[in-house]
């Protein structure tokens, strides 16, 4: 999948890697802007539908230029559809993005989507492969 910057105004950018063990990496990387990540949940969405339901979200790099209602509501625009099944790993040092966190809980809960918050890659991994 490589590395891509989508939004090619954004001072951010988002990588993709497809890893062993059905993995999809994501890494948000500098400024993103509500424009950059409408083109990565896009993408990842694409992922998901292809039947790739493991996804490794990594943000400890990343500065989010939105509000967390902003997530919620971009949550609920692409995966509102037949996504039940996929597991979401955010991996961030602790108590960054807190708010954000709070709020992707709470609507992939309610959308029977598991998400799960790690301090690092290797946890998330752990947790992305098991089966709970």
């Amino acid at each position: 999948m490589g590395s891509i910057a989508l939004d090619q105004g954004a001072s951010g950018r988002v990588e993709y890697e497809r890893e062993t063990g059905g993995i999809v990496k994501v890494r948000f990387v500098g400024d993103i802007d509500i424009d950059l990540l409408h083109q990565s949940s896009d993408k990842i969405a694409e992922e998901v539908k292809a039947g790739r339901r493991r996804i490794m979200v990594c943000v400890a790099e990343a500065n989010p230029l939105f509000t967390p209602i902003e997530v919620v509501d971009e949550f609920h625009r692409v995966f509102a559809g037949p996504v039940r099944g996929t597991k979401f790993a955010y991996v961030s040092p602790e108590n960054l993005f807190g708010k954000h966190f709070m709020l992707i809980e709470a609507a992939a809960f309610n959308a029977g989507i598991n998400v799960a918050f790690k301090t690092s890659e290797d946890a998330a991994r752990d947790w992305l492969k098991s089966d709970s």
